[in-house]
């Protein structure tokens, strides 16, 4: 009794640890992403005003840019951190597919579905 206690605490502490580890890469990572945005948006309108565009238009279409550059970045750690709940065991994730086909080779269907849960 007291040995499996002893156990589930180590297993407990070595998930800490590695959960503390992921924090700290995701956050690392995110720091860099975030830089790269921004040097792109700077990179972006220092060759929008070269090529003649006024500087609010420049500004305007960059952090656009800049926007969905981020917008990336925030999907990519979604996604790492659901990977990461269904390799725990934490999440399970489930996909389907189906082909209807018609009379018609134009009347074909697929059908694509992915649940995660976690």
């Amino acid at each position: 009794q007291q040995q499996f206690q002893q156990q589930q605490q180590q297993q407990q502490q070595q998930q800490q640890q590695q959960q503390q580890k992921w924090t700290e890469e995701e956050e690392k990572e995110c720091r860099e992403e975030r830089q790269i945005c921004k040097s792109e948006e700077k990179r972006c309108i220092k060759k929008l005003l070269s090529e003649g565009e006024s500087q609010r238009s420049a500004e305007k279409e960059c952090e656009k840019r800049k926007e969905k550059c981020e917008g990336r970045h925030e999907i990519r750690q979604q996604l790492k951190q659901v990977l990461r709940k269904v390799e725990e065991g934490n999440a399970f994730s489930s996909s389907l597919s189906a082909i209807l086909r018609g009379s018609q080779p134009s009347q074909t269907r697929k059908i694509e579905g992915r649940v995660t849960v976690g």
